[in-house]
């Protein structure tokens, strides 16, 4: 290294241009790809797991929704059920097949339900649903006309409870909230206080 070329180099340089040209052209060109390699691997890395995050945050969408269907057509046969119920318990005897056909296609809903609740256990349904269900289930027995306000009101409670217990469910599986709600908060604060 001539003295001229010496003086231009910044001092924190001179250490690394003197290994630079003491190194073999080889060893120069590893040196290179490593340290383009070595960030792209680490970026590679982590771009994975957030796709693997994002995979796994989507199936858990797919999975509640899934039981949040199977649990909303639990409550339209449970809704139509009462009218039928009530019908039936009023004196309207010709509501007796429809009534049958609606029992039947409840029972079929409600095994779907069971079915999702035990291969879905993410969805914390294994502790709520059997009480859930054998409760409808007892509503599917015949009653008497006297019993028709009690009837109704427990029909009423049933698709209540089942109505929270779907909410319960989307929020379990992540269907009620974006996961990254911090972000959307601190946008929500932002905004609002610069309306004021």
């Amino acid at each position: 290294m001539n003295t001229h070329q010496s003086e231009r180099t910044p001092l924190v340089l001179r250490p690394a241009v003197y290994v630079m040209r003491r190194t073999r052209m080889g060893t120069k060109i590893t040196a290179i790809a490593l340290s383009l390699l070595v960030p792209m691997m680490l970026v590679l890395a982590m771009l994975i797991a957030e796709l693997y995050g994002s995979l796994k945050f989507t199936r858990g969408e797919m999975t509640g929704l899934e039981t949040v269907n199977a649990m909303t057509t639990v409550v339209v046969q449970l809704q139509a059920h009462r009218g039928q119920t009530n019908r039936l318990l009023s004196g309207d005897e010709g509501v007796r097949g429809a009534l049958d056909k609606t029992r039947a296609s409840l029972r079929e809903s409600l095994r779907a339900v069971d079915a999702l609740s035990k291969r879905y256990p993410d969805l914390q349904l294994a502790s709520r649903w059997p009480e859930e269900q054998s409760a409808i289930e007892a509503l599917l027995k015949d009653a008497q006309p006297e019993q028709r306000a009690v009837v109704f009101g427990n029909h009423s409670a049933a698709v209540t409870r089942l109505q929270k217990l779907a909410f319960f469910v989307g929020d379990t599986s992540g269907l009620l909230f974006d996961p990254r709600y911090d972000f959307l908060f601190f946008c929500f604060v932002c905004l609002n206080s610069a309306a004021w």
